[in-house]
């Protein structure tokens, strides 16, 4: 079967196609999505329908944030979790680096010379050939916290027994 100018195609589409004088028919072919989408345009939709339309796009937009957002809720709040974890973290590591740095130069103190042999001093130690000489307090006076030492050494005597001379 031949179609003729304007008739109907061989598919029987029912569809007139626009043969432009000296083209080619991939012209007719585009001339003919053309009508359609023309077609598809004066279609017209009503103001209700367009509403509609535009609250299902509101309504959809919004299910499919509220979607992502619980999806995304743990990870964020891990997220904002761990940086506060972190500052405190960063905190206790600036008090850590603190107290070792007044150890270390407490230790640099403690290893020189002349504290060592302070301390051992104090502690009674001389060195070889000195001769330690040991003072010792007059009767009559007492060295500041003696008497909260003898108050503390001397049982206090009991109640039916007459204080021995």
């Amino acid at each position: 079967m031949r179609s003729s100018p304007g008739g109907t195609g061989p598919a029987g589409g029912g569809e007139r196609l626009r043969v432009i004088a000296g083209g080619s028919p991939g012209d007719a072919v585009r001339s003919a999505g053309a009508e359609a989408k023309e077609r598809r345009r004066r279609v017209e939709i009503s103001p209700r329908a367009r509403r509609r339309r535009r609250l299902l796009t509101v309504f959809l937009l919004l299910v499919c944030l509220g979607i992502v957002a619980l999806f995304l809720r743990a990870p964020v709040t891990r997220l904002v979790e761990s940086r506060r974890n972190l500052a405190a973290t960063e905190a206790r590591l600036a008090e850590e680096e603190e107290v070792t740095r007044t150890l270390e130069e407490r230790r640099a103190r403690d290893l020189t010379d002349r504290y060592v042999e302070g301390e051992a001093r104090r502690m009674g130690y001389v060195k070889p050939g000195e001769i330690p000489v040991v003072i010792l307090d007059t009767p009559g006076e007492e060295a500041p916290g003696v008497e909260e030492e003898e108050a503390a050494t001397t049982p206090e005597p009991a109640q039916d027994q007459p204080p021995v001379p």
